[in-house]
């Protein structure tokens, strides 16, 4: 057979040889190679995120799929998912218009979403069906969920079933596959993660122009190398559920958004979800205001001042503030390029010269405007706490997007990362998840095993050969031993399986911060079950929580994680007051946990009686007790509390509904001993590795501490959440509560607990927050 390079026809007609052919081969090649170099890095830059509160909607059936004919199902569907690519909960409004007027009977539908495709990690990708009851007589029905998603990426087959039958053209696919570079670098795929997202809403933001010399400017003002992102918003955009508000870092309002007497104002369901997103570690910075009261009187919260944060604020104004004259230094010197009056400077480069000098003394010039309207904004600011948030007052209208953001970013250090706001990892998890497991339970019995196998060794040694030699029967060791080994390999084996049980067990550690003024409360539970056999009813968590899987160390790294979605184990039922998890969310004889947050509206309040002024010199008895009373559902022990005057109280139990006498404490050093006693005693401990795949070529296997170098380069990782953060640099570390403070501790609440009748092992709840 002829080779098939043997023979070419040239463009003349003229046949080519087979080296000259080959060239040919080879030169298209290399520059087919070259084009797709140069095309690689455009096309790596066209992958992005959406923005945040995008949505995506679905209209079913699709226009035109039935023609002039009515839909099938006699209804349309209108379908909107916001934030359906990160991590985090997704928003799910659904509504239904009959197309045939009202409905002549009851219909029971399912909106169900299934992942598809590409989703990172793809077993942790999950089925959520929506049921909805569309009741005889009605013409329209709408319904508003929000659903966990523990992966990365947005396809989806969103699809409507009646009678567990997909109904025909109401299924369709949503989202675009994202391409498989981008999962290579973190950054890439979880940008919200690294940077500071600010929304503006109600006020608009104040702009500079470009510095004319902008290429020649140090860029050490900027943080690290993500620089904050901002947007601004419309009130209809902005959502009723905080859980929806994870990725949005800082919040800008006017001060007329959040008053009940302007005609700006929002809605009360909105204004309460700010609150709520604040108390869960937001960043609120409302424009137009004097006074700490007016923040107080705007969000009905109970504000806290810390000296700690003010003193960090004052040193990053001072510190961006010297970065801006660095830069300007820097300008000056990048302009001087070339020696003034050199002989050899040609007319071009006299004039090259000039032009430089111009745009360094306006660069100069606009860096002077910026940081003078920087210090006039902040120098009057009001900065407080609450919860576990930052709420700020500036008297000014507007907020500039350079210095200021970078304050802002700089302020927020881990809690610009949703992630390690929660405290948890729900993509690769971590082995610190070992800190709060069950003990004694999936565990191997050691000692008892030891106990078993000792015994075993004399039975079939000493005892069976002198029982077997004084009967002359000492053949019978042929069948004794191998007897007794399976026998004790089965008690072995069925001790581990009934020593665990068949039920369920939990441990459940609480944290619930209550806010004096209003008795509402945000709440972090991490809880860890271990079932026997699978609950056939699943885990059920309630509606308004916010609930991420904490899974253990992973296997495998960054790199290796799966995402191709094959068959999907997992699946979720919204219900109206319920999140039903299928058996699948807790795997038999396995430890499995959850970290939830979620708000407690109206829970209660800690009341101190009204104080006798202190008398530092002596001249009459101080007050040794005060009455505190409780308006709380659930009894509190071990009650530490500090009023706002700084002196420490103390009170063995608080019951529900009743007032006590807290004792006054004396001893300075008492406070802390105290505090620091009752945090060890429920510390969450336990033997941990942490496996970051630091060496050169391998992936990392710790997503949070990966993160939190890159935010925080230098400073003290941050990987168990606000909450737990808090507790342990003032109850552990400091020692110290904050003027107005308490805490102290109860058992876990009922709805705390996932799967009903689950016992409750070695579990706490932690009860801090304002007094009122």
């Amino acid at each position: 057979m002829p080779n098939s390079l043997s023979r070419c026809v040239a463009p003349n007609g003229r046949d080519l040889p087979a080296r000259d052919t080959f060239a040919m081969v080879l030169q298209r090649l290399i520059l087919v190679c070259m084009l797709f170099g140069l095309a690689a890095p455009h096309c790596a830059a066209q992958f992005e995120l959406p923005e945040i509160l995008s949505n995506t909607r679905v209209v079913l059936p699709k226009p035109g799929i039935a023609g002039n004919r009515p839909a099938a199902g006699g209804f349309n569907a209108t379908i909107e998912i916001s934030n359906l690519f990160g991590v985090g909960y997704v928003g799910l409004d659904v509504t239904l218009d009959t197309t045939l007027g009202p409905l002549s009977a009851d219909r029971l539908l399912t909106v169900r979403l299934t992942p598809i495709d590409r989703q990172m990690p793809a077993e942790h990708a999950m089925v959520v069906e929506l049921p909805i009851a569309f009741e005889q007589g009605k013409r329209q029905v709408s319904v508003s969920r929000s659903f966990p998603k523990w992966t990365l990426g947005n396809t989806y087959r969103v699809e409507i079933i009646e009678d567990g039958v997909p109904l025909p053209d109401y299924q369709t696919e949503v989202g675009t596959l994202f391409p498989a570079y981008a999962r290579k670098s973190p950054q890439t795929i979880l940008t919200n993660e690294f940077r500071s997202n600010v929304l503006f809403l109600g006020t608009d933001p104040k702009h500079y122009p470009e510095l004319p010399l902008d290429r020649f400017a140090s860029d050490r003002v900027s943080i690290n190398t993500y620089p904050a992102a901002w947007q601004t918003c419309q009130p209809e955009q902005v959502p009723v559920d905080w859980r929806r508000m994870r990725d949005v870092d800082c919040l800008v309002i006017d001060r007329d958004q959040l008053a009940e007497d302007q005609p700006n104002t929002l809605p009360n369901d909105k204004r309460n979800m700010i609150r709520d997103w604040v108390m869960m570690g937001g960043t609120l910075v409302v424009m137009r205001i004097d006074h700490s009261d007016e923040l107080e009187e705007l969000l009905g919260l109970s504000l806290t001042e810390s000296q700690i944060f003010d003193d960090g604020f004052q040193a990053t104004r001072h510190r961006i503030r010297e970065q801006v004259l660095e830069d300007q230094q820097a300008i000056e010197t990048s302009s001087e390029m070339m020696p003034f009056g050199s002989a050899q400077l040609t007319e071009s480069e006299r004039t090259i010269r000039r032009e430089n000098e111009r745009k360094a003394k306006q660069s100069i010039a606009q860096l002077n405007t910026e940081v003078d309207a920087f210090e006039s904004t902040w120098k009057q600011a009001v900065l407080r706490r609450a919860s576990v948030g930052t709420v700020i007052g500036l008297p000014a209208d507007q907020l500039d997007t350079s210095l200021s953001l970078k304050l802002l970013q700089r302020m927020d250090g881990f809690r610009r990362s949703a992630m390690l706001e929660r405290g948890v990892d729900p993509l690769m998890g971590d082995g610190r998840n070992r800190r709060w497991l069950i003990p004694g339970v999936a565990e191997p019995p050691v000692y008892t095993f030891m106990g078993v196998l000792t015994l075993f060794v004399l039975l079939v040694g000493p005892i069976a050969y002198r029982w077997t030699t004084r009967g002359h029967r000492s053949h019978l060791m042929f069948l004794i031993a191998p007897v007794l080994a399976l026998l004790t390999t089965a008690a072995m084996f069925a001790y581990s399986i009934v020593a665990d049980g068949f039920g369920t067990v939990t441990r459940v550690r609480q944290i619930t911060w209550i806010d004096g003024a209003s008795g509402d409360a945000a709440e972090r539970t991490r809880s860890t079950l271990f079932a026997g056999i699978s609950p056939a009813q699943g885990l059920k968590f309630e509606a308004d929580a916010e609930v991420m899987v904490y899974p253990g160390s992973s296997q495998v790294g960054w790199d290796d994680l799966p995402s191709q979605v094959g068959e999907v184990r997992l699946r979720l039922t919204l219900g109206q007051n319920e999140q039903r998890f299928a058996p699948s969310a807790l795997p038999s004889r396995t430890q499995s946990q959850f970290v939830s947050h979620r708000m407690r509206h109206g829970l209660g309040v800690v009341e101190m009686a009204e104080l006798e002024p202190f008398d530092s010199g002596g001249k009459r008895p101080n007050q040794t007790t005060v009455a505190i009373s409780s308006s709380l559902p659930f009894d509190l022990r071990e009650l530490v509390l500090r009023s706002h005057d700084g002196r420490y109280w103390s009170a063995d139990a608080l019951p529900a509904g009743e007032t006590v006498a807290a004792k006054g404490i004396i001893d300075i050093q008492a406070p802390s001993r105290l505090l620091g006693m009752l945090y060890n005693r429920y510390r969450a401990v336990g033997a941990v590795s942490e496996a970051t795949g630091s060496r050169p070529g391998q992936s990392f296997r710790d997503l949070m501490l990966y993160v939190n170098r890159q935010i925080n380069p230098g400073s003290s990782a941050v990987t168990d959440g606000s909450f737990e953060t808090w507790l342990n640099s003032s109850m552990f570390v400091k020692g110290d509560l904050p003027p107005g403070m308490f805490v102290g501790v109860s058992r876990p609440s009922q709805d705390a607990i996932a799967v009903e009748g689950a016992e409750v092992v070695h579990s706490i709840r932690f009860v801090l927050g304002t007094i009122k």
